[in-house]
């Protein structure tokens, strides 16, 4: 359900947690932004927040999902995706388990329970 703070509270779950993680990353408003400018801009993003000091040149969905399990696998990160709603989009952006070193943590708001489940 909608407006029931599900971001408020994520937000301030990511701020007291941010300074245990080597890299970290808020995808906010990923259903709206994904319409605006695509998946590859978000998996940009993605990358660009935690590495912080490089840049990324790809221009597809199928090397951004290899590039992110590759230069984050050794990473413990915090990566906070907000308000998703296709679980093809999640799992181009988290993929499987793999992607992430040991401690890493990855949260979801999602107003589909389901998506959750079955990803």
């Amino acid at each position: 359900m909608g407006g029931i703070g599900k971001t408020t509270l994520v937000k301030v779950v990511y701020s007291q947690i941010a300074p245990h993680f080597e890299g970290k990353s808020f995808l906010a408003d990923v259903r709206e932004v994904l319409e605006k400018c695509g998946l590859v801009s978000l998996q940009k993003q993605l990358l660009s927040q935690i590495l912080f000091d490089e840049s990324f040149n790809f221009y597809n969905v199928h090397e951004g999902k290899a590039i992110i399990s590759q230069r984050l696998s050794h990473k413990k990160v915090l990566l906070v995706l907000d308000d998703v709603d296709n679980l093809q989009h999640l799992k181009c952006l988290v993929g499987k388990h793999d992607w992430f070193s040991l401690g890493s943590r990855i949260i979801v708001t999602t107003r589909d329970e389901h998506l959750l489940q079955y990803h």
